[in-house]
């Protein structure tokens, strides 16, 4: 019955390729043209934008936000021994980021960072939340690995 338990580096294993096949989907959408999902004549110059505003609105956050997962996920593959930590910081971490880029609501006005307007476009909040979960994730990680090290050489 044991046998059949994961253990935390395959459930790190397992996360990570679902990490990297959602930043996969996350880039196909980003690129639904080029892939064929939505309709787009060259000739004629007619697109379907509905269809690619649908599936835009899906890849703008699943491939920032897949791409730091997986990135996070590497290094703890690497490091196990600082998870415990990372742990106690990804259980609200993960959760809040995810209601943040559910409740940002549609926003092409980019006043954030660069253009005129009110606010951060959707793409800005997903790299930025992004960003500053891989940031902090990391700094914890390397904190942990830190003190495990130091624990150990005693």
């Amino acid at each position: 019955m044991n046998s059949m338990k994961m253990t935390i580096r395959q459930w790190m294993i397992v996360g990570l390729v679902l990490s990297v096949v959602g930043a996969g989907v996350g880039y196909v959408f980003d690129n639904n043209y080029e892939y064929g999902l939505c309709y787009r004549n060259d000739i004629t110059h007619t697109r379907d934008t509905s269809c690619n505003n649908f599936y835009n609105s899906i890849g703008e956050s699943l491939t920032p936000g897949m791409t730091a997962l997986a990135a996070v996920l590497l290094i703890l593959i690497l490091l196990p021994r600082a998870f415990p930590a990372w742990k106690k910081f990804a259980v609200w971490a993960i959760p809040i980021t995810a209601f943040i880029f559910l409740i940002q609501p549609e926003s092409n006005s980019g006043g954030f960072m660069g253009g005129v307007g009110f606010g951060p476009t959707n793409l800005q909040v997903y790299k930025w939340g992004s960003i500053i979960f891989f940031v902090l994730s990391a700094l914890i990680i390397a904190r942990a690995w830190w003190k495990g090290r130091k624990s150990r050489e005693q």
